[in-house]
């Protein structure tokens, strides 16, 4: 059994096939990404972010933020400076439940006072 020669009108067809079959490919993929996405965790907040989410709470929890320095690293926060001693536990145990806080370090001197 002989196969029939190939004509250019099949080469076209079988080449429009595999071009076909790839776009298919491609909107497939394109399509089943986005639904992916939509299901991952998004990523923690780097440093700089929780650094200015930490000082955005400061004015919020103690009557002198500007004698407040942060740092933070790792997802690590590190206060210093001066508090009244009435406020310093509110504001460690309110900066621990931020996203992306890890722990605080409480470098922080008091000064009697307070409501």
């Amino acid at each position: 059994m002989t196969m029939p020669k190939p004509t250019p009108m099949n080469q076209a067809g079988g080449q429009m096939l595999v071009v076909a079959a790839f776009a298919l490919g491609a909107l497939g993929t394109w399509w089943l990404d986005g639904r992916i996405r939509r299901f991952r965790a998004p990523a923690p907040p780097d440093d700089n972010s929780i650094k200015q989410s930490v000082v955005a709470q400061l004015p919020l929890l103690v009557a002198y933020p500007q004698a407040v320095d942060v740092s933070v690293r790792g997802g690590v926060v590190r206060l210093g400076g001066q508090v009244l001693a009435a406020e310093r536990d509110r504001l460690l145990a309110a900066l621990v439940h931020l996203p992306g806080v890890h722990k605080v370090h409480n470098a922080l001197s008091t000064q009697p006072g307070g409501p």
